[in-house]
This record gives structure tokens, sequence and C-alpha cells, in this order.
């Protein structure tokens, strides 16, 4: 009863309509479909470079955060909802909502989006799908589960992982003059002080997510004041969590990101 198409047959409708008409079938409803054009505003297109739907799996995408984006290019559900399980597009989708102009397929935001699913994904699952990845990097008798729990809320996809868990194989090059800073009032020797009273702290924490650490670091403020400075409290336990490389910052805000390197 319906053809779904991309809006480039539009114009050859009425030449379809005339053989439908001359085998004396009934004339379908047409669904024409916005292009989807990379950030250049050219067509996607497998000659040109491209990536497929195969082609983002293996670049460690899920398959489901895949459907999910793609459904939104050149649509939105009337409670402009983005993430959605496929039960809930099958409900929500209605073609007489499509856009006619071109929808751009933003590579960023399908990263966010896969990152938004990994998040969720239940942790067996995560674990299975991340430990081949873990496995390329970590050689040494670690607990990887640990490790593959740090990382969950952490990446956008599943490659990501090497980059955030390569310190634990060797402690990358660093400038200890990252620790002088002026206006936090910090040196090399108060930074060293800080991260040696912190460390037994972050040693006996069991919850290594963002949310909780950053608890503990609110209780461990308020019993030592050593750690307390007028500009950033933590500028130096920061600074050594950026030489391990297992943190992201979201919108330059630090607050709710705290991690440090220690499994």
């Amino acid at each position: 009863t319906h053809v779904v198409r991309g809006n480039e047959y539009l114009s050859s409708s009425p030449k379809y309509n005339r053989l439908y008409e001359a085998f004396g079938w009934e004339v379908p409803v047409y669904i024409h479909c916005p292009l989807i054009t990379d950030e250049n505003h050219q067509k996607l297109s497998k000659r040109c470079g491209h990536s497929s739907f195969e082609d983002l799996v293996e670049q460690g995408f899920l398959t489901e955060a895949i459907v999910n984006f793609v459904a939104l290019l050149g649509w939105s559900p009337a409670d402009n909802q983005e993430i959605m399980t496929l039960e809930e597009l099958v409900e929500k989708f209605d073609y007489h909502h499509m856009n006619k102009s071109p929808a751009v397929f933003d590579y960023t935001k399908l990263k966010w989006m896969n990152g938004e699913y990994i998040k969720k994904m239940d942790f067996d699952k995560f674990y299975e799908m991340a430990l081949p990845y873990i496995k390329e990097v970590i050689t040494k008798d670690y607990d990887l589960k640990k490790i593959a729990h740090m990382v969950q809320t952490r990446i956008e996809i599943f490659p990501d992982i090497r980059d955030h868990i390569d310190f634990f194989e060797e402690l990358p090059e660093y400038d200890v003059a990252m620790y002088t800073h002026k206006k936090m009032k910090t040196n090399e020797q108060t930074s060293l002080e800080v991260l040696q009273e912190i460390l037994p702290v972050l040693e006996a924490q069991e919850d290594y997510s963002n949310d909780a650490l950053y608890q503990t670091l609110l209780r461990a403020e308020r019993l030592q004041e050593r750690i307390c400075y007028v500009a950033d409290p933590y500028g130096s336990i920061r600074q050594a969590d950026d030489t391990g490389r297992c943190h992201r910052a979201y919108g330059g805000s630090w607050k709710r990101r705290v991690s440090c390197p220690y499994p």
C-alpha cells in the first residue's frame, strides 16, 4: 500500500503512476524520505568513503544506537525524546512528521548517543563486548572486571577503551611542572602532600563511579583542611587524574567528573 523511497525520486512519481494505471493496479501511497548528507552537505555514498551500517558496527557502535540515531534523521517524535528503544520507535514513528529538508549525519552526536546506550548496558553484556579491547592493552594480572566497570561510563565507542586504560601497563610521561599553579597556590611539594594524604582514601574506595568519587572527596575535604584550596580544592588530584587519562571533561565542568588513576 505504501512505497518508501528517497525524495530524489519525487520527480519520477508521475511516470510510475502511469505504469500502475496501465496495468490496472492501485496507485500506492508514496513516502519520500529526506536525503541524508554529511557535514559538508554532500549525499552519503559508499563510493565516497562514507560508513555503512556494517562499518559502524565494526567501529564499535551498538546496533541499537545506530537504529535509534538513523530513525531521528529527518524525523522527531512529538515529545522530542531522543533515546528510544526499538519498541518505542515503532510506537511513536509517524511519517507525517518527517522533514522535507535534508538530514545531516552528525557523527559526533552518534558517538554521544552510543555512549548513552553503553552506560545503560547490562554489565555482563558490556564486559563480554569490552573484554577483547581490554585484553589488547592489559597483560598484567589485574581484575579486568573492575577495569571494565571503570570505563563503562567514560567511553562512547568500544575502541575508546584502549586510551582510557593504557596507563595500567605503563605510566605516561608528564611534566611535574603541571602541579605548579599560582592561582591555586600550589607547587610540586604541596601537591605531593595532597596526593599522599588522599591516596589511602582512594585505595579504600570500592565504587569508582564519578559521583561516588566526588562524594568521597567532599568528605575528605571536610576532614582534611590541607586539601582545601581557594580556587580549586582538588587541583592536584585532578592533575594526577589527567596523567592517567581516565577522565573525560564535560562542557568544561569538573564538578561531577572527578576520577583517579588508581584501580
